[in-house]
């Protein structure tokens, strides 16, 4: 009759040691997912006019401009150019 191993003992990698030591290497060497994308989208503000350049964005997100601090709104994403549109914030009227 075999005894199980205790679970501290850890079980041995069918692989081969340097096919272990390969997967390793490239997984330390392959940055994060985040870390790959370089892609930036090219705008402007419909405000000031000020040149932006801006992570990649879908439709619908919003963004600040640097210069006017004006709320805007991606319209529409085309071979590297975004469209941007203002956003009318509407301000609570406190009454005074």
């Amino acid at each position: 009759m075999t005894r199980p191993l205790p679970l501290s003992v850890p079980t041995p990698c069918p692989c081969p040691p340097h096919a272990r030591a390969r997967a390793r290497a490239l997984h330390l060497l392959t940055p994060p997912e985040s870390f790959m994308t370089t892609a930036t989208l090219a705008g402007s503000c419909p405000e000031c006019e000020t040149d932006l350049t801006v992570p990649p964005m879908v439709p619908g997100e919003t963004l600040s401009c640097p210069e006017c601090m004006l709320t805007l709104r991606v319209e529409d994403v085309t071979n590297g150019k975004v469209t941007l549109q203002m956003v009318e914030v509407q301000l609570r009227d406190w009454g005074q």
